[in-house]
């Protein structure tokens, strides 16, 4: 973790009381995810690491829903896919404070990346949120928030990197009519996105 989403994590580890890094942890995790869609409302809970209570609750003004962001200490994805079997009916984030690079587990991996997309569920970590959020261009912009609300699978920091260059690329090529960087863009948002809605925002 070497991003500003990182060290901020790690600047809340550095208070002296369990009640206030926990604070300072949701508080960071909200700021970031409040940078990726300025729309969404983010809401903390009372809980941490809990099983099946959220440490978040993200909704949106125009929007009847709501999304429970579950922060997650450790990124083993035996423990992760545990964990969604539980809290899978909510269709959540469940967002690791570790990198999932720690894990090499690929079967896992595999298995917890089918299980996240069957339950509509976003499993990432900081520097998967770093990726999305560090590009100031509009056409990133649009996709970190379609991803916010509506993100399915694991996508690490690989596969948002992989998104938002094909986003920008495909961008850039819609000015010129160029039609193959738009399927790749439209095919890597489609790997990562459930909805149809916030599938469209992206079509140029």
């Amino acid at each position: 973790m070497n991003g500003e989403f990182s060290a901020a994590l790690r600047h809340a580890l550095d208070f002296d009381t369990p009640d206030r890094r926990i604070d300072s942890l949701k508080t960071s995790v909200s700021n970031f995810l409040r940078s990726g869609d300025p729309s969404a409302r983010v809401r903390k809970t009372e809980y941490f690491n809990h099983t099946f209570a959220p440490d978040l609750v993200l909704t949106w003004p125009e929007e009847n829903r709501e999304r429970l962001v579950f922060l997650r200490t450790d990124p083993n994805p035996e423990w992760l896919a545990a964990d969604l079997k539980i809290i899978a009916p909510s269709h959540p984030i469940m967002l690791t404070l570790d990198d999932f690079g720690s894990e090499d587990d690929s079967a896992s991996n595999e298995r917890l990346a089918m299980a996240a997309k069957e339950a509509r569920a976003l499993i990432t970590d900081p520097d998967a949120i770093e990726e999305f959020t560090s590009p100031r261009v509009p056409i990133t912009s649009v996709l970190t928030n379609a991803v916010i609300r509506g993100g399915i699978g694991i996508v690490d920091e690989q596969a948002a990197r992989g998104a938002t260059e094909s986003a920008i690329a495909g961008f850039l090529a819609a000015e010129h009519l160029e039609a193959e960087p738009i399927r790749t863009a439209l095919i890597a948002a489609e790997g990562m996105l459930v909805l149809q809605r916030h599938l469209a925002c992206l079509r140029w």
